[in-house]
């Protein structure tokens, strides 16, 4: 069944280039970012467990986003979240989620003060229980149709697979960014990696554990659908759609050699690669066409909403009422009140 994206444009019929960002409880968001330049996140244990680290802390700072599935190719990373609590949280999770990768990222390049990320994150609402499951197994094939690997049983880059395949979860520790310098140019080796992560668990501040806390079937409860299955069904399902885009891959393929785990986790962290692929900004994903229809009304409302508050906002330079879900912008400073 095919999924819908609803994207909007301007009043000229240009696509708008951010789109206002409109948090609700109990949504499942499609959350998505792109580096720059590079492919940084090499799948090996140096990088994995920043990452998995990063993503530990972040879920135990904000408890309301449950992280249902995750994963990072080369120069970018999806994920199903729901959030669970006030819409504040989602945004305080992501600022602070991508902001410890951009740090980790910077120093290992040896950079100060550079941007890492190509655009703001995406967080697409997925509105029907079908395009969440789309979504699901989308999100895992992405090594797979990308050649680089031939199963995600095989893919060692970071991602929730194995935590939701076995029903497992693991600690890890917040290893910062204090400290790091710039990797030596080719491969990471694991003689680079375990010395690297002996120094840094040996000298950052950050000394407690955090449980890697994902919850893979917190979205379906947000579907009347979902409410319907229990966990196993669900399980079964998603490996179904995963294990079925993996074969139809491999014959598209025709034999044609995937680039294969070990040489992906000997890949050199400062090659160059700029990405001439990026996908289109939307609002939201639904196989439903009168579903999404509703949902992209009741936003175009919400933007009317917010573009009045700040207009008001502009004026009267004072707290005016912004729409739930919206983020007031930071405090505006006007040339006319600075006195030399």
């Amino acid at each position: 069944m095919k999924v819908i994206r609803s994207e909007l444009t301007n009043n000229n019929g240009i696509k708008m280039p951010r789109l206002i960002r409109k948090y609700e409880k109990d949504r499942v968001y499609f959350i998505s970012n792109r580096t720059a330049e590079g492919l940084p996140f090499v799948p090996c244990l140096l990088i994995n467990s920043f990452i998995y680290g990063i993503l530990a802390r972040a879920t135990c700072l904000q408890p309301n986003v449950r992280i249902c599935h995750f994963l990072f190719m080369g120069n970018h990373y999806h994920m199903v979240a729901v959030l669970k609590g006030d819409p504040d949280a989602l945004k305080s999770f992501m600022e602070y989620f991508d902001g410890e990768l951009a740090k980790f990222i910077n120093r290992f390049r040896g950079r100060t003060n550079r941007n890492v990320w190509a655009s703001t994150y995406d967080a697409e609402t997925i509105l029907t229980y079908d395009s969440a499951l789309e979504k699901i197994s989308y999100l895992y094939l992405n090594p797979i149709t990308a050649g680089l690997v031939s199963s995600m049983k095989e893919y060692q880059g970071a991602s929730s697979w194995r935590f939701f395949t076995k029903g497992i979860s693991r600690s890890y520790r917040f290893l910062g960014s204090a400290g790091l310098s710039r990797l030596p140019y080719g491969g990471i080796t694991k003689q680079v990696s375990c010395e690297i992560l002996r120094k840094q668990h040996k000298n950052t501040n950050f000394q407690e554990k955090h449980e890697l806390l994902t919850d893979p079937y917190a979205w379906k409860n947000s579907f009347p659908e979902g409410k319907e299955k229990s966990e196993e069904k669900v399980k079964k399902e998603i490996i179904e759609r995963v294990e079925l885009g993996e074969e139809k891959i491999r014959k598209q393929r025709n034999g044609l050699p995937v680039i294969g785990a070990h040489n992906l986790s000997k890949q050199c962290f400062h090659k160059h690669y700029i990405s001439k692929k990026y996908g289109k900004r939307s609002i939201c994903i639904s196989n439903c066409a009168d579903v999404r229809s509703a949902f992209v009304e009741e936003y175009r409302d919400f933007v009317r909403l917010c573009r009045a508050a700040w207009e008001e906002y502009k004026i009267t330079r004072s707290p005016v009422i912004w729409p739930p879900g919206a983020f007031p912008p930071a405090r505006l400073v006007f040339a006319s009140v600075l006195v030399l």
